[in-house]
Order: structure tokens, then C-alpha cells, then sequence
């Protein structure tokens, strides 16, 4: 093929058919930068016929804003800093609407080196702005959205790593966006939720939707947990991309949940003991029975055998016996919180004192007793003796925790309106499964014969029946600490002081009848007042008593009666009398609950005694006697 006949009329005819606009500009002529060629293609972008084009200035087809950014370059080009520049800047249109363009400038230089003509290539991207400017809304209103969310928005690449987090999410965290951007989501896990997550994203990986719950590390180090909704991403080609998660704060529902859980767990734990302890007292009040019957008989014969010694020897040790048993009917009935109280208004601090030297006793020379109390407490109301034997008990088993030495520490301090005793070893400690059962009656880890069982759970009904609340913590290794919360009352305040027992006179034939539904119980404490010079009538329950009554020839001096009988209690027979008779005889009443003490006292006032049992003789004689003097009051006896 031959060559064009000429090569610039070729290179012209190229130019005017170009699709890109093109032009050439005067750069020495004044004014500089005039246009003295344009091609159609710049026309037909400007909206201008070629004659109205030619002869224009660079100022007089840029859109104003743009101008000073390109005569800028077009300086510098001139200068010969640059050979050449490429901007994207705005001309104007012949309506005076601005349309986008990129263009690319350069210099021809004349023969003389110097520059003599602009080259100008002109490229309309007009519509590729608006995209991107349409682009930019979306992605403003995407931003808007997300960063507006209360939810958390997690974005993850392929390999884990973030790249994308809302503000909302760093809050949660404690982080800024900008401090997770680039880390891998594993950074802000702790161990235990490192593999659960790593098992959730290979499940996304395979394209699986999931929500769960996970627990991720704030930036100070404390939990927080979190509902997850996540989804994988995917490219143009279906290989897995990253993944997308909504988070959504709990902490606050999880840790609802698990006290919820654990007051549940209390709940039961008492529901167990309650019903423990209802058994036991159960089983306490018809050994008392028996013990009073066996502890009757034995002073009867141990008075009947008063010129026999050697029959005596042998009385003694069934009293004894009777003793220990009736030792464990208390601790029974302690853990039932049906045994007999006397509270009295007191200051901690004095009963930790007084038992310090047995408490040192019990721990032995291999275990040092600490003692933290505060200058000044508010008094409690507790029974002492009660109280005494919660601290022997704690100070037992913490000697047993500590076989080769350590230390146990009293702390006593105002917690609210309670008085907290803190009682803490460094012992051995308890595993869970034991710490759950630690206040069981009977359950001990001691071996046979070493422990019954009723150490802990003794304590935990002396602090209950007081009013109070008692609570331990304890973890293998780590020693066990009780913590006992008791009310505090102001001093002065609580149960009257006792005045001096009255000496009972002697019997003088008086008539009592006697009520108790347990025949062998009822025969020995008609025995015993018998041989004391009272006239006895025994009923077998609260009809059969107000039968014999009406048929006594007047009514009896006093009424002696068991509470718990079936159809008709104690307290029920002694309402009977006072609505039948106008000149009832005084009650006195008997059970093997102290917690029927304070019945009585709410039902009958304080015309009506209380005769805890087991009783002795003596014991039982002092308070019919006051009974009959009219100097009983509704509180319990002591054991004489």
C-alpha cells in the first residue's frame, strides 16, 4: 500500500473524525491560551458551533470554580517544570450548564525551542461523575444507616480480619473503628470463645446463615456478651469473600439470666433444706416424747433406787444417754429452727471475745486465730449459747480443712442494716458439687463415724431462726469463707429481761388434768405430779379433756396439755375452756417445738406457760408451780 499523498492531511482528517475532543490553543498570541482549532467531537461536547469556539480563552470555557487549578498547571507546563498534565476539571457548555471532562495538556515547541502551541484532549466523563457522585449518596446513606443502627456491624475479609466496624460496635468494645480496622476478630476473644467463634465461621464459610450468643473481651478486659447474626459475603465469581455480623448487646440479659439462675438455685437449696429440716423436726418431736418418758422413768427410779447404789450407777448412765440424745434432738430441732430460743440484745464483738480461748483450744497450736473488729457495732438480738456454737462449729471444720496448720480469721464489720460476721480459713477448700450441699443435715465428706453431718447445717438454721442469712463461698485449694448477716437492732431494744424465778410452793392436792394424746407420755407426767402431791386427771385429747372436766366435781386447778394433738390442739382446747368457762383454770402447755412457744403467745397471751420437751422433773414441778402462783409467762424453761 502507498503512503498517503500527504501526511498532515491525514493527520487532520484523523483529528476531526477523533471521538475525543481535541484542541490547539495559541499560547504566545494575546490573549494567551486563545483556541485557534477545535474538532467536532469538543463542538459537539460544548454545544458550539467551530466558529463561536475558535477564538475563546482557556477562562472563557472553564467553569470558574475549576480555572485556578488549571492555569495553575498550564503555568507550570509553560515554565517547562512538566512536559505534560492530566486533570479532571469542568468546562462550560454553551447554555452555561458545566460538564465534566478529563484533560489531557501538552506542549509544540517552535523551531526556535520555545513553546508555541497548547495541545488539548479532551475526554467527557461527565456521566461517569454522576455515577460516582450517585455512588457517594448511596455509600452516605449506607454510612448513615449503619453508623445510626443500635446494632453492631462487623465486617470480615476472607482470612478474618476486619475490615469494617460502626461506631456502635467500638462502643461495645471500648475501641474506635479505626483501632479494629486491620485485626483479626480472634484479637478480641478470650480463649474459651476463640474456638467456639473458629467453628461459627468455618460453618459461614460454607455459606451458613447462623445466630448465636458469644462472650468478646472489652477493651479493659471484662466480658461482654453478645448476640450475633451472621451471614457470609461472596464475590462476582461465588468464592467466599469475608463475612457480615449484627451484634447486638446482652450483658445485661446474661447476667439477669444467671441471677436468675442462681436465686433459682437458692431457692431450691432452701426448699431442700426446709424440707430436710421439716423431716427432722418431725422425727425431733417424737423422740422427744420418747426421751421424756425414758428421762421420767429414769428420775423416778433413780428415786425409787435412792438406798441402792449399785442400781443407781446404772440409772445415772441412762440419763446420761438420755442427755446426748436429747443433745441431737436440739441440733435436730436447731436445723428445723423449731428449737428453743432465748435472743438477747448484744454486741458481737463481746461474744467473739468470750469464746476466744476455746476457740484457740479448738484449733490447736498449728492454727492462728485472727480477729478484725471494728471500734464500734450495733448490738444484735441472738441467742449467745446458740451463737457460741455457730463459731465452734465453723472453727471445727476449719481445723479439719487445715491438717498441716494455717490461719482462721474473724472479721466482724456493718454491712447495710446487718451486723456481717465473716469467718474465713485457708484450708483445703470445697469442690463444687460439695460446696452446693454444704448446708445438708447429714451430709459430710468426713469418714465414718468422724462427723454427722449436722456441723453446717446447724449453723445455717441458728442464723435463719435469728432472723438472718448465711452464705458460703469456698473453691478448691483456695480455703473456705461463711459469711452470717444478722440484723441489727438498736440497743435496749429486743426481748424483756427475765425477772427471778419464783420458788414454786409445795403441792397442796391441787387437781391437773393432764392432756397428751401419747399414752406413755402422759403416764409418766402424771406419774411424776402424782409423786408430788398432785391430784392428776389424764385425757387422751382435747374432747376427752373437756369431757372429764365438765364431769369433775370442780374445775381443776390447772390444765397441763400437750400442743400437738390430731382433731383438737392444745392451743385449740385451751381456747375452748376460756369461751365454755368464765373461771377457766390456767394452760400450760407442752411441745417438743419452740416454735409452738411463740403461737401461744399469739393465740392465748400471757396467761398460758410453755414446757419445752424433753423436760426433767424438776423442771416440770418449777413451772406448774408457777402456773399454779400465777407468775408463768409464755417463754420456754431451760433444762434443770
Amino acid at each position: 500500500m502507498e503512503p498517503p499523498a500527504s501526511a498532515p492531511e491525514v493527520l487532520l482528517a484523523a483529528h476531526e473524525r477523533a471521538p475525543v475532543g481535541m484542541a490547539l490553543l495559541d499560547v504566545v498570541a494575546s490573549p494567551p491560551a486563545t483556541l485557534i482549532w477545535v474538532n467536532p467531537a469538543l463542538c459537539r461536547m460544548l454545544r458550539y458551533e467551530e466558529r463561536e469556539l475558535v477564538g475563546k480563552t482557556i477562562a472563557e470555557v472553564t467553569y470558574p470554580p475549576d480555572l485556578e487549578v488549571d492555569l495553575a498547571h498550564f503555568e507550570r507546563l509553560l515554565a517547562g517544570e512538566i512536559d505534560s498534565y492530566e486533570i479532571e476539571k469542568r468546562l462550560l457548555r454553551s447554555d452555561g450548564a458545566a460538564c465534566w471532562v478529563q484533560l489531557h495538556a501538552s506542549l509544540v515547541h517552535g523551531a526556535d525551542g520555545a513553546p508555541r502551541y497548547g495541545v488539548g484532549q479532551v475526554v467527557d466523563i461527565t456521566a461517569l461523575k454522576r455515577t460516582e457522585e450517585a455512588l457517594e449518596r448511596s455509600e452516605h446513606r449506607y454510612r448513615q444507616i449503619v453508623e445510626s443502627t443500635s446494632e453492631g456491624v462487623w465486617v470480615l475479609d476472607a482470612d478474618d480480619v476486619t475490615s469494617f466496624v460502626n461506631g456502635r460496635l467500638g462502643e461495645m468494645l471500648g475501641y474506635t473503628p479505626e483501632e479494629m480496622v486491620g485485626r483479626s476478630a480472634f484479637d478480641f476473644l478470650d480463649a474459651e470463645s476463640r474456638e467456639f467463634t473458629r467453628a461459627r465461621l468455618a460453618e459461614r464459610r460454607r455459606g451458613h446463615a447462623d445466630n448465636y450468643r458469644n462472650r468478646f473481651l472489652h477493651k479493659d478486659g471484662h466480658g461482654v456478651w453478645v448476640s450475633v447474626s451472621g451471614n457470609a459475603l461472596f464475590d462476582e465469581e461465588g468464592a467466599y469473600a469475608g463475612s457480615l455480623g449484627l451484634f447486638t448487646d446482652i450483658t445485661a440479659l446474661v447476667e439477669a439470666e444467671r441471677e436468675r439462675e442462681r436465686l433459682q438455685d437458692q431457692l431450691h437449696q432452701a426448699q431442700r433444706l426446709e424440707t430436710v429440716g421439716l423431716l427432722a423436726g418431725g422425727i425431733a418431736h417424737d423422740f422427744n416424747n420418747l426421751l421424756s418418758v425414758i428421762q421420767g422413768y429414769a428420775e423416778i427410779a433413780e428415786a425409787d433406787l435412792a438406798d441402792r447404789p449399785e442400781a443407781l450407777e446404772s440409772v445415772e448412765e441412762i440419763k446420761r444417754a438420755t442427755e446426748r440424745a436429747s443433745a441431737l434432738t436440739r441440733r435436730l430441732l436447731t436445723l428445723s429452727r423449731r428449737d428453743v430460743s432465748q435472743p438477747e440484745v448484744v454486741d458481737l464483738r463481746d461474744i467473739v471475745r468470750d469464746v476466744r480461748n476455746m476457740l484457740v483450744r479448738t484449733l490447736g497450736k498449728h492454727v492462728e486465730l485472727e480477729l478484725d473488729f471494728p471500734d464500734r457495732l450495733p448490738p444484735v438480738a441472738v441467742d449467745v449459747k446458740q451463737l457460741e456454737h455457730v463459731l465452734l462449729n465453723l472453727a471445727v471444720n476449719a481445723r479439719d480443712a487445715m491438717p498441716d496448720g494455717g490461719r482462721l480469721r474473724i472479721e466482724l464489720a456493718v454491712a447495710g442494716g446487718d451486723v456481717r460476721m465473716v469467718v474465713e480459713d485457708s484450708g483445703t477448700g470445697m469442690p463444687p458439687e460439695v460446696l452446693e450441699r454444704a448446708f445438708e443435715p447429714f451430709f459430710t465428706t468426713k469418714r465414718a463415724g468422724a462427723g454427722t453431718g449436722l456441723g453446717l447445717a446447724t449453723v445455717y438454721g441458728i442464723v435463719t431462726q435469728a432472723g438472718g442469712k448465711v452464705s458460703i463461698r469456698s473453691e478448691p485449694g483456695s480455703g473456705t469463707t461463711v459469711v452470717v448477716l444478722l440484723p441489727a437492732v438498736e440497743a435496749g431494744a429486743g426481748p424483756e429481761a427475765r425477772g427471778e424465778q419464783v420458788r414454786p410452793a409445795a403441792a397442796t392436792g391441787q387437781t391437773i388434768l393432764v392432756v397428751d394424746d401419747e399414752e406413755a407420755v402422759r403416764r409418766m407426767t402424771a406419774r411424776i405430779l402424782s409423786r408430788h402431791g398432785y391430784l392428776v386427771v389424764e385425757a387422751s385429747g382435747g374432747e376427752e379433756a373437756l369431757a372429764a372436766y365438765r364431769g369433775l366435781p370442780a374445775p381443776p386447778d390447772l390444765v397441763l396439755t400437750d400442743v400437738a394433738m390430731p382433731q383438737m390442739s392444745g392451743i385449740d382446747l385451751a381456747r375452748r375452756l376460756r369461751n365454755e368457762h368464765e373461771a377457766a383454770p390456767p394452760v400450760l402447755l407442752m411441745s417438743g417445738y419452740s416454735g409452738d412457744a411463740a403461737a401461744i403467745r399469739d393465740a392465748l397471751g400471757a396467761s398460758a406457760g410453755f414446757v419445752q420437751k424433753p423436760f426433767e422433773g424438776p423442771a416440770l414441778l418449777h413451772r406448774v408451780g408457777l402456773a399454779l402462783a400465777g407468775a408463768d409467762r409464755p417463754s420456754a424453761i431451760k433444762r434443770a
